[in-house]
């Protein structure tokens, strides 16, 4: 049960101390790119950790199991995972692991409804809130903007790969483009034909409220 027992041990290792790691770093919002790849192999060492540990929990409790994982491995191997000298903690501990497994992927499966339920609503909210404008034809790729004290703008299924929106004060127009040039300061955006590179949302909203400003001045 030695083996079994560290691959869980290292599995909840990693699921608490790599998230909280992550969080303390200062190099996501320049790499989001680096930082979503480490959190998916984060993820996947900790799911991995767990069944590993299941399954020799289950081979270690039931002959029946055992023969189906170490089907045609020497001796050797399956003694030196020493799965005889188990006591009562393997079957307790493959069938909890295995549980956790079922319930965790009950709950993915359920956001991932409730997430589809909430795109579907949304989209026919948008639809309601814009009708056809006169000599318009109806069609499911629209590409509709609405506009309020926060404007917003939707990505409809078969919309063409371009988007400008226009604040309802005429003050801002924002325009997505193919390339800069610029990948090593992505994200990037050009503000009156000046480039700011590593850019966020405090970082975008700060420029925007300095041009507001100069504006005003």
């Amino acid at each position: 049960m030695m083996v079994p027992a560290a691959l869980l041990l290292l599995g909840a290792l990693t699921a608490v101390l790599a998230p909280r790691l992550l969080a303390r770093a200062d190099w996501q919002d320049r790499e989001p790119v680096v930082a979503l790849w480490v959190w998916q192999c984060v993820v996947a060492a900790v799911l991995l950790c767990c069944a590993l540990s299941m399954t020799l929990s289950a081979a270690a409790a039931w002959q029946a199991v055992r023969g189906h994982v170490f089907a045609g491995a020497p001796h050797g191997v399956v003694d030196a995972y020493a799965l005889g000298a188990t006591g009562p903690w393997a079957a307790a501990t493959a069938v909890t692991l295995a549980s956790g497994g079922l319930w965790s992927g009950t709950m993915l499966v359920r956001e991932v409804l409730r997430a589809r339920a909430g795109r579907r609503r949304r989209r026919d909210e948008l639809q309601l809130r814009a009708p056809l404008l006169p000599g318009e034809e109806p069609a499911s790729g629209r590409l509709v903007v609405l506009e309020g004290e926060r404007p917003d703008a939707w990505w409809l299924p078969g919309a063409a790969p371009q988007l400008v929106v226009t604040t309802a004060d005429g003050n801002m127009t924002l325009r997505t483009v193919a390339c800069f040039g610029q990948c090593a300061l992505a994200p990037v955006i050009e503000v009156n034909h000046a480039i700011f590179g590593h850019m966020n949302e405090q970082t975008l909203q700060r420029e925007l409220d300095a041009i507001t400003l100069r504006e005003r001045a």
